[in-house]
């Protein structure tokens, strides 16, 4: 058998319980040799007829104890790949052994076109079942998603209420105790719905039309007017390019990545926000540069995961959510996304979306 983690055959005989076949010490099991018949016959691919005698040591001596003569081998190939080859050692030579052999080798392409077969069926069957997992997975978000917003928003009620009617009779401690459970809530019910956002983002056939990207961005800008205002924010958009893609999740994704960008800005410098594009042979690719705080290095590969936080939640508030859905939605498109960053210098995002 081959071992692809050792690139090398590794042997293993098929008649050791058989009574008519010689005796098999446990010298038998070792590897086989560089030049031997086995090695020959995954080099070339093709079945291979040798003698004995030629085989390298110490194989030639069990050989000629064992008495046997001539020998042949074929391999199983299956693409590019040889999975096994099988060997056979006999005490004469059969007078038909170049129609053996011949027909060995069919039989080895045969096997190999059984073995293909096989792994296209396993791959097939890995991947209906991951989608299958998927879909279950997503599905099962969506409900868990609703089912938790009537509990939390009673909770957050109640808190709320419980601060307002008794508030003032309460002391300092416990007023801070129903702050932190307030707060906690708030937090919660915002985990809930990015959850939710999440795994919405591969339910559902992909409405492509064609779309004005400058027109997505305007209208990004427009949901994000609040917070631009708050924050002194510049923004240039340069003329973006027209798109085929789902116009609904473009805006999910540029608005993520331009909220970050207002979010994560260092505490002495109003955000600066460029927004352009770059046309490439087969794609276009979006660039979002901004000034902020930048992420280091070493954060560099937590930034797509979900969830994943690089800043304590009480200075940039967030569930950590928004650049794993960016992710998904831009792969989701046949395109890809990621970053260049500098601490302290800023972050540009670049977004590769297919023409077509």
């Amino acid at each position: 058998r081959h071992d692809a983690a050792l690139d090398r055959l590794v042997f293993y005989p098929l008649l050791k319980d058989d009574p008519d076949a010689p005796t098999l010490s446990e010298q038998w099991k070792a590897d086989p040799e560089p030049g031997s018949l086995s090695c020959l016959a995954l080099a070339s691919k093709k079945a291979v007829l040798r003698s004995a005698s030629e085989e390298p040591e110490p194989h030639r001596t069990w050989l000629a104890n064992a008495g046997m003569t001539v020998g042949f081998a074929f391999p199983v190939v299956s693409g590019t790949e040889v999975p096994f080859v099988l060997k056979f050692w006999c005490r004469r030579t059969p007078a038909v052994m170049e129609t053996l052999l011949a027909t060995f080798h069919q039989i080895g392409v045969q096997l190999g076109r059984v073995v293909e077969r096989e792994k296209a069926t396993a791959q097939t069957l890995r991947a209906t079942n991951l989608q299958r997992s998927n879909e279950e997975l997503a599905l099962f978000a969506h409900v868990a998603s609703h089912d938790l917003q009537e509990p939390l928003r009673m909770i957050t009620a109640f808190l709320d209420l419980l601060s307002r009617k008794y508030g003032p009779q309460l002391n300092e401690e416990a007023q801070k105790y129903i702050e932190f459970a307030v707060s906690g809530a708030h937090r919660l019910r915002g985990l809930i719905r990015s959850v939710l956002e999440y795994s919405q983002v591969d339910r559902g056939a992909l409405k492509r039309s064609d779309i004005e990207l400058q027109s997505v961005i305007q209208q990004v800008l427009a949901n994000l007017r609040q917070s631009i205002s708050d924050n002194g924010a510049t923004i240039v958009c340069d003329t973006l390019p027209r798109i085929k893609a789902d116009e609904s999740q473009m805006m999910q994704l540029f608005q993520n990545i331009i909220s970050n960008a207002l979010r994560f800005r260092r505490a002495d410098t109003a955000p600066r926000i460029h927004i352009s594009a770059q046309e490439q042979d087969s794609a276009w690719k979006i660039l979002v540069a901004d000034n902020g705080i930048g992420i280091s290095e070493g954060n560099a590969h937590r930034v797509f995961e979900v969830f994943s936080r690089l800043h304590p939640v009480d200075k940039f508030p967030g569930s950590g959510v928004g650049l794993a859905v960016c992710q998904r939605i831009t792969k989701r498109h046949g395109g890809r996304i990621w970053f260049e960053s500098q601490v302290d210098q800023g972050t540009t995002f670049f977004v590769e979306l297919p023409k077509g």
